[in-house]
């Protein structure tokens, strides 16, 4: 978010209309922030957003140039792409980092010229707008990995590259989002779930955090919002080859609890009065809970 960056540099990303990249995790608020910009340069066109791995590879080429009526099977009228729609605006393009080596020479075409070509055309056009890109993945290594073109990487970071970082990594930045939202939501955190939240990784980011906190109002009875197992069993949630999955496993409210005390436990390195101190419990109720001998 723009809090994170320099003021002049801010004013200068707003009014240039040179490519940004933006790279981050999920849920760092890519797309919160490709939108701000657009709103704040002024554009008169529109802010068009298309994330390239939501669409199958055929079709990706289609919303991003558009296509002529007839152009491959299922194509029964003519359709404007991104390209178009955005034109004199902003066109937004999240997970940049799944464009198939073609499409990345078509695209750096349009980049290079302002000219592409809807497919099944038999003429280029030209539109001028502005392009952010958006990758939660390292593109240096998908051009060492030939997964990327390295004249299409240099082209998408010729202009701003800035650095979404995970709200794990900016402990000032989750005290702010939750005294906000606290402000704006008319509620207010207990001492014990604020340091809930301050230790917990979130690993989707602002995404997740802000849903789970949207949940967690709609199923409180009070405005004075205290740990409970809604946010216990944020420890519990599932990850496969480090993704993020949104699901939480079925576990009692103890098992979520010894859970927690035990992710303590190993993160003070196995010391229970550490332990004790964050967890604010007696030597007797950890020990039991954790089930040790020390």
């Amino acid at each position: 978010m723009f809090h994170n960056h320099e003021e002049s540099i801010q004013s200068a990303i707003i009014r240039s209309r040179l490519p940004l990249l933006l790279e981050g995790e999920t849920g760092t608020g890519k797309t919160t922030l490709a939108r701000k910009v657009h709103e704040s340069s002024g554009a008169k066109g529109k802010f068009v957003a298309l994330n390239l791995s939501s669409f199958s590879s055929h079709l990706v080429e289609s919303e991003v140039f558009g296509h002529l009526k007839g152009a491959f099977t299922g194509a029964i009228q003519d359709k404007k792409g991104a390209i178009a729609l955005s034109e004199n605006g902003t066109l937004f393009l999240d997970e940049i980092d799944s464009l198939s080596l073609n499409l990345q020479t078509k695209l750096l075409t349009f980049l290079d010229n302002g000219i592409y070509r809807p497919v099944g055309g038999d003429y280029e056009r030209k539109v001028q707008t502005r392009l952010i890109c958006a990758s939660g993945k390292n593109l240096v290594e998908l051009v060492r990995k030939g997964e990327m073109r390295k004249d299409f990487f240099f082209r998408i970071q010729s202009g701003i590259t800035l650095k979404m970082y995970a709200l794990r990594s900016r402990p000032e930045s989750l005290n702010l989002f939750l005294h906000r939202w606290q402000e704006e939501e008319g509620v207010h955190f207990s001492k014990e779930l604020r340091e809930f939240y301050q230790r917990y990784d979130w690993p989707g980011n602002f995404r997740q955090l802000s849903s789970h906190l949207r949940l967690k109002k709609a199923v409180s009875s009070s405005a004075y919002l205290k740990l409970d197992d809604l946010d216990l069993k944020l420890l519990e949630l599932d990850f496969s080859e480090r993704e993020y999955i949104n699901k939480v496993t079925s576990l009692s409210l103890e098992e979520v609890k010894k859970s927690y005390c035990q992710k303590i436990y190993r993160e003070q390195g196995f010391n229970l009065q550490k332990s004790i101190d964050i967890l604010k419990v007696s030597r007797n109720t950890l020990k039991k809970i954790l089930s040790c001998d020390n």
